[in-house]
């Protein structure tokens, strides 16, 4: 099943320079190392799975129904809004 999550929050890392995502996985599931797109009013833009997180915790998966943060690479913070897709890239 295709993964899709709605960005519920954006940061930025500066020291690392990465952006991490949140949001609930509405389908499917994400593990570190999966090409994604963020669906966005200007385009699709491709990324990749650095790291999932969960409250105080790393996952190195997460399915439906879970609240996740996705660091992702590829893409820069004023890139992505609260509201954008992250979905899987086929």
């Amino acid at each position: 099943m295709t993964f899709k999550m709605k960005v519920e929050n954006v940061f930025f890392i500066k020291s690392l320079n990465r952006v991490i995502v949140t949001g609930v996985v509405a389908q499917g599931s994400v593990k570190v190392g999966d090409d994604l797109v963020v669906k966005t009013a200007s385009g699709d833009i491709p990324v990749r799975v650095e790291k999932l997180e969960h409250p105080r915790q790393i996952l190195t998966a997460a399915s439906k129904g879970q609240d996740v943060g996705l660091m992702l690479t590829g893409i820069g913070k004023e890139q992505v809004r609260d509201g954008d897709f992250v979905e899987s890239s086929k």
